[in-house]
């Protein structure tokens, strides 16, 4: 899996290093990267969305660069809400094929809380800015958010290590924070809650001040 490991850093190095701009960013289909990278991806994003609903509601995924890849999703099952994580035994690059297990956990979490993630996820999925480029780099964490709108089509935009202050940098903590619920850690749900209300809000409010700002590419 080596080869994979040089093939991410080359992708990456194709990649412009520039000032990250406060959206998501374009996913491209994993269908279209050929040879062992595209592997990678299909087969990490595979064991990740294992047992999840579909189409996702809220789906959060994480891959970072030497650790475990790991994955969120907000789900209503039997009347309850829901989040549901994956998380892989190892690095997916690093294993010998077919060795690689996932540890799946879950917690029931309040309607409020289900609604507000729903409603952020299906707004930055939807104001995904289209780069001449992007801002990924060498190492750090790429982001992955996906959800699904109004006519049934998924809907998904990436994020690479968001700066400090940003909006995109407090939808990754506030999703890091949901998947640290669902994993039995010392999370707050109420504090949670709010930090999420608050998030919606400022992206509302964003929305309303900047409606096509997204629009315009970098």
């Amino acid at each position: 899996m080596k080869k994979i490991v040089i093939s991410l850093l080359l992708l990456t190095l194709s990649f412009r290093l520039s000032a990250q701009i406060d959206y998501l960013e374009p996913v491209k289909p994993f269908t279209t990267y050929t040879g062992e990278l595209g592997e990678y991806y299909r087969n990490v994003f595979s064991l990740l969305n294992t047992g999840f609903q579909q189409p996702p509601y809220a789906r959060y995924v994480a891959i970072p660069s030497f650790s475990p890849e790991y994955a969120m999703s907000v789900e209503k099952r039997n009347g309850r809400y829901t989040l549901v994580s994956n998380t892989l035994s190892r690095t997916y690059w690093q294993a010998e094929k077919g060795t690689v297990t996932v540890d799946t956990k879950s917690v029931v979490i309040s309607a409020s809380l289900y609604q507000s993630l729903g409603a952020i996820f299906r707004l930055v999925t939807e104001q995904v800015q289209d780069l001449d480029g992007s801002t990924a780099g060498l190492d750090g964490i790429v982001y992955f958010f996906s959800s699904t709108d109004a006519k049934g089509k998924e809907q998904m935009g990436r994020k690479w290590s968001p700066e400090k202050g940003t909006l995109m940098e407090r939808l990754v903590l506030v999703c890091q924070s949901a998947y640290m619920l669902s994993r039995g850690e010392n999370i707050s749900e109420q504090t949670l809650a709010v930090e999420a209300a608050a998030l919606l809000k400022a992206l509302q409010q964003r929305t309303k001040e900047e409606p096509d700002a997204y629009k315009r590419p970098m």
